[in-house]
Formats: structure tokens, C-alpha cells, sequence
């Protein structure tokens, strides 16, 4: 039984990012675990993306809304979705051959866990290693408990680097704390987590390095926040600190 969607949230295909995206669609053709579902959102699938998704079987989203962001993108997806879990895969990162294996295998071995995450190898847009991400919540200290995020420790220790792209949750917790916050352009992710916190949720890391994420790509969200000056990105982070208590978008707005 396919107890959890992967789903890829497309803004638009271009010469830069294209061959990125190809890299995605083999990383998960390539999976040892074929027990998923696969979900594709876009605003419109013109002939290069169905082109480039002819040999995947997947589920055709196209979010005819008028909110074409990534957290609105996601946020229509999930409502399209028919599993109890989903997993977020952007286009232009990759999925290593036991992502879906270790999703189905803590699914499967933990029901009662509302989100978890796995060990992120972080890269430059030309594969170079950066760094990872989510294994200093496995560092003495720095979390109440070993694997598992908690809203003080994620407070005082400004974790801001977690990231939706390959988080896993279940739908129903998803919708019911609120889903993501288009309005909140940076540090939405860290808002997404403290809320999650703040609702009770478990959230755990997966001690299983299974994503690699790609950084600095043209048309990426990061890329197309670089003119972003420090005050503006100081407003988003302060506003990602109170903006977890709603379970709503208050649609705030930068002065």
C-alpha cells in the first residue's frame, strides 16, 4: 500500500535549472523502495516539463489557484493528495536511493510520529560540499533529546536552517496546524517548525543522510531572495518568532 506522496513543486523550467530537475526525476525513478506515489504541481505543464516527465508515473497537479509561491504551491498540492503521509522534493535538489526506503521503514515502525527529517548533504549549484544539515540535533546539548526538536532548544538555538524540502508529515497534522505561510518569504520553514513545536507535534531526524540539496541555483527561492538587504531578512526572523502562535496566515507584509 503507497502510504506517502512525494511531492514536486515546479515554478518554471529553464535552461539553468533544467538539467537539475533531470537529476531529481532519476533520483527517484532510482529508489530502492517503490512503495510511494509520486505528485507533480506546476501552474501549467507546457511540453518541456511533460516531456521530461514522460517516464515517471505521476499524479498531474496543476494549481490553477491564483498563488503560485512554493509554500502556496505545496499548500494546493496537499489538498489534491490522497495518502496519509507526504514528502517534499524540490526540483532542482536530489533524492538518494533510500529516501523513500527510510520513510516507509519509520512510517511503518513509528505511526504516532507527526514529522520527521533526514540528515540533508548540502551543495553548491556546482556539487561542491557546503556542509549538512539537521545532524546537530544529534550533538550533546544542543536538543532536550537525542533526534528529536523541541521549541525552546529550537528557539534559543535559532535553527532556522530546517527545511520543508524533505521533511515527511502526515497530511492531517499538516492541515490542522495550518500548513505553510505564503506571506512569510524567509524563514518560513523555521516558522513551519516552531508551530509545529508549539501544536505539540513530535518532529525526529532520521540519523540517515538521504537528501541532497542544491544551493545557489538560478531561479531558486534562495536565489531569488539574494537582493534581499539584512534588514528586511532581520524583519522575516523576528516575524518567524511570533508568527508560529497562529494556526493562520495573517498575510503580513514587509514596511
Amino acid at each position: 500500500m503507497n502510504n506517502t506522496t512525494l511531492i514536486i513543486p515546479i515554478f518554471e523550467i529553464t535552461k539553468a535549472n533544467k538539467e537539475y530537475f533531470v537529476g531529481c526525476l532519476e533520483s527517484i525513478k532510482n529508489q530502492n523502495d517503490k512503495n510511494f506515489k509520486l505528485a507533480v504541481v506546476a501552474p501549467k505543464f507546457n511540453k518541456e516539463i511533460e516531456s521530461l516527465l514522460k517516464d515517471v508515473e505521476y499524479q498531474k497537479i496543476v494549481n490553477d489557484s491564483d498563488k503560485t509561491d512554493f509554500a502556496s504551491q505545496v499548500n494546493f498540492a496537499v489538498s489534491k493528495i490522497d495518502t496519509e503521509y507526504f514528502s517534499v522534493v524540490q526540483f532542482d535538489d536530489v533524492i538518494f536511493p533510500n529516501h523513500v526506503e527510510n520513510i516507509n521503514r519509520y512510517v511503518s515502525a513509528y505511526p504516532d510520529m507527526d514529522c520527521f527529517v533526514p540528515l540533508v548533504y548540502e551543495v553548491d549549484s556546482e556539487d561542491k560540499p557546503i556542509g549538512f544539515s539537521n545532524e546537530t540535533v544529534w550533538a550533546a546539548g544542543n536538543m532536550e533529546k537525542f533526534g528529536y526538536f523541541d521549541l525552546a532548544k529550537a528557539k534559543e538555538k535559532a535553527f532556522y536552517n530546517f527545511n520543508v524540502n524533505c521533511f515527511t508529515i502526515k497530511k492531517s497534522v499538516f492541515e490542522t496546524i495550518g500548513k505553510l505561510k505564503s506571506s512569510i518569504i524567509k524563514f518560513g520553514d523555521f516558522e513551519f517548525l516552531l508551530r509545529l513545536l508549539n501544536f505539540g507535534k513530535t518532529v525526529y531526524v532520521i540519523p540517515k543522510m538521504t537528501y541532497k540539496h542544491f544551493n545557489g541555483i538560478s531561479g531558486s527561492i534562495h536565489d531569488m531572495q539574494k537582493s534581499m538587504d539584512e534588514m528586511e531578512k532581520k524583519f522575516w526572523y523576528n516575524m518567524s518568532r511570533k508568527e508560529y502562535f497562529f494556526d493562520y496566515d495573517r498575510e503580513i507584509t514587509y514596511p
